[in-house]
């Protein structure tokens, strides 16, 4: 889970998680998402190139990417959950958390292997995690 705490409000920081992907990117290392897409489409999975129904909203069921929305509570909190190739099932949580007068954004990836490439899998990619998702949270917060 990676976490950053913020004077900004918590409708500001919902309408900048709600603007990942698609034609706005990933804020972050878009090349990495990019290349992960590229071997998506490789083992003929959904690929990345789905974009979004909007670019200014979301409901329960829209595509964002090689993600569907899973869940989504105005202000608080959006979980994706991943439709590319994987040995597992995952998903990325982003939520907002009240704290005193201020406001915790969090990320957080979870993953459930799947079969004998499962945990391998996610022990090779977890390094990547820390650099993709600390510079994600810092964007969400900067664009807000």
């Amino acid at each position: 889970m990676y976490s950053l705490l913020t004077e900004k409000s918590a409708s500001s920081l919902f309408r900048s998680v709600c603007r990942i992907g698609g034609k706005e990117g990933w804020f972050h290392g878009n090349w990495l998402w990019r290349l992960r897409g590229a071997v998506d489409r490789l083992l003929l999975g959904v690929r990345s190139v789905r974009g979004r129904r909007s670019s200014s909203s979301l409901r329960i069921g829209d595509v964002i990417d090689f993600w569907r929305i899973e869940d989504l509570k105005r202000d608080t909190m959006l979980l994706l959950g991943a439709e590319m190739k994987l040995p597992g099932k995952a998903w990325l949580q982003s939520r907002i958390d009240p704290e005193a007068d201020k406001n915790r954004l969090l990320v957080k990836a979870c993953y459930q292997p799947r079969a004998v490439f499962g945990k391998p899998y996610w022990c090779i990619f977890l390094p990547f995690h820390f650099f993709i998702f600390q510079s994600l949270i810092r964007q969400i917060e900067k664009r807000s």
